[in-house]
């Protein structure tokens, strides 16, 4: 980051965040900014299949997007990696979280415990619906975690183990074998 960016006085706006360069993955939180690289080939790889799976069914009305940025309040801005959105051809650089059907975190070494715990906070009392959570073994393989909003918390209601395959009723119905997301093609 350059040296204006450092002497920044008092917390960040989604506004601010907007504007810095596409290099990095930004995120807003509470006004501070976290940053983050591109995501590993592996976990770009689950991203992205999973998000074809997705949108291979995705009802009318609905659209399947790849990290985009979601306002979760005036002071939050986080990157999913994948969302199913209420907002089809939309050209906004925000989705607003009452526009989130489905939001997919895949778990990243540099990030866990914020993948794993507090953006599904977020996402749960900005109340969108439906989260799924992947996460990859030290082998490669894909286990998932499948949540729905009870009483403005996740509740479990599915687990899926490497090699399983995801079954979703809600926000619409799909199954996705795992290890679609992650074997190789060659």
């Amino acid at each position: 980051m350059s040296v204006a960016t450092l002497g920044h006085a008092g917390p960040w706006t989604i506004a601010e965040v907007l504007e810095f360069p596409e290099d990095w993955r930004y995120e807003l939180i509470d006004g501070a900014v976290v940053m983050n690289p591109a995501p590993s080939a592996p976990h770009q790889r689950v991203s992205f299949r999973c998000a074809a799976a997705l949108d291979r069914v995705v009802p009318s009305g609905f659209e399947v997007l790849e990290a985009v940025n979601v306002r979760i309040g005036s002071q939050r801005l986080l990157i999913p990696d994948v969302a199913v959105v209420s907002c089809p051809g939309t050209t906004e650089m925000v989705i607003e979280a009452t526009q989130v059907a489905l939001m997919v975190e895949i778990i990243s070494p540099s990030s866990t415990s914020v993948d794993r715990l507090l953006k599904p906070s977020l996402y749960a009392a900005a109340g969108i619906k439906n989260f799924i959570r992947l996460e990859l073994n030290s082998e490669g393989a894909a286990s998932a975690v499948v949540y729905e909003l009870a009483d403005e918390v996740y509740r479990e209601v599915a687990t899926v183990k490497p090699h399983g395959v995801l079954r979703l009723t809600k926000p619409f119905g799909v199954e996705i074998a795992l290890d679609a997301l992650t074997l190789s093609r060659s």
